[in-house]
């Protein structure tokens, strides 16, 4: 997939006459209503029209960026914008004079709005397929499922040719956010199926097999559902298959834990009975940090990252255990050399002593 995607004052007496008579909820009145204050059919028709074209313009500049990228802006033109609404809904002829007037320039101060946002809102939207795309290939989608991957992949890149070729940004931006919906769904299905994996792996299959066979079905029905193009009944059947799978997968990896845990206290034991402590103390000593942070986990009941603690803590006893064990025959076999060296110059120093007591009787 392509990894490039999307890339006025008004005024004073213009002011006062659209504020005259305006009250509040900015609300557009019906032609009724203003053929009540007095409008004429050319009046009425002139102020719809500039009031559908500053809609069209605001609900654009909103739909785009406008608020996220030129906060400021947008705020004050929506501040402007209510109060042509209030001078349409509530205002006499000169009111709605001056409405059509202040509409087509604030409908300019839109365009200008969206024009500007509507690069920055493209490059996150742009980002935003990425990153969803991301994390599906993360979860293993592209082993588990390549063909669904590479349709929606197809789906990213027509979002990209209406926004680049056709310059149709709401299609792009349906189409775009269509994209990401698709990913976010494969990326929990291919996380339920790994999940499914290491339920396999560590052989907890026995564990509840009832809801390990409905997790299965649902995550059957959810890729079903996805292929029929119901996203919503696919994201739901895959999260609900990823939490029946992670709860059974917590659940043994529980146990799991509590068994390393006690290989790791006997391997502790063991490396404290060797002078661990004492031989190799630093090495001991991130044995023991490795282990308390695995009892924090567990404390806190991830079991997964407990376990993977544990292990590792006994592992680290082992090993300093066994460099402790080094040291020690290693010093055991340095005394029995200086032992040896003492003995032999003993025998030496006797050995001497007898020559010079021949040559002295001699």
């Amino acid at each position: 997939m392509r990894k490039r995607f999307f890339g006025g004052i008004l005024a004073l007496p213009l002011l006062v006459a659209l504020i005259m008579g305006c009250k509040s909820a900015p609300a557009v009145s019906e032609s009724a209503a203003r053929a009540d204050r007095g409008l004429d059919g050319e009046t009425a028709r002139a102020l719809e029209a500039a009031l559908a074209r500053l809609e069209t313009a605001r609900k654009q500049a909103h739909d785009f960026g406008g608020p996220e990228f030129l906060p400021e802006e947008t705020a004050a033109a929506d501040a402007r914008y209510d109060a042509v609404m209030a001078a349409a809904r509530d205002g006499g002829v000169e009111a709605a004079r001056a409405a059509i007037t202040e509409s087509a320039a604030l409908a300019d101060v839109y365009d200008d709005i969206f024009a500007r946002a509507l690069g920055p809102y493209a490059s996150a939207k742009g980002e935003a397929v990425i990153e969803a795309r991301e994390e599906a290939v993360f979860m293993g989608i592209a082993e588990y499922s390549p063909d669904r991957l590479a349709a929606v992949d197809d789906i990213a890149d027509e979002a990209l040719r209406l926004y680049q070729d056709e310059e149709d940004y709401y299609a792009a931006k349906d189409t775009a956010d269509r994209a990401i919906n698709m990913y976010g769904v494969l990326a929990r299905g291919a996380e339920a199926r790994s999940e499914a994996y290491e339920i396999e792996f560590y052989r907890f299959q026995d564990l509840d097999p009832d809801n390990l066979a409905r997790a299965g079905r649902r995550l059957e029905e959810g890729l079903a559902a996805f292929d029929a193009g119901d996203l919503d009944a696919a994201r739901a059947a895959a999260e609900e298959s990823l939490g029946i799978y992670r709860g059974i997968l917590n659940q043994g990896m529980k146990s799991y834990a509590e068994e390393r845990r006690l290989a790791a206290l006997e391997e502790r034991r063991f490396a404290e009975e060797h002078k661990a402590p004492v031989a190799v103390r630093l090495d001991f000593e991130n044995a023991a940090r490795i282990f308390d942070l695995g009892e924090t986990a567990y404390g806190q009941e991830q079991y997964r990252e407990a376990a993977n603690l544990y292990f590792q803590a006994e592992f680290s006893f082992a090993a300093a255990a066994g460099v402790a064990e080094v040291k020690r025959v290693r010093a055991e076999e340095a005394i029995r050399r200086a032992e040896e060296l003492a003995t032999a110059s003993e025998e030496t120093a006797r050995a001497a002593d007898t020559i010079v007591g021949e040559e002295v009787l001699e």
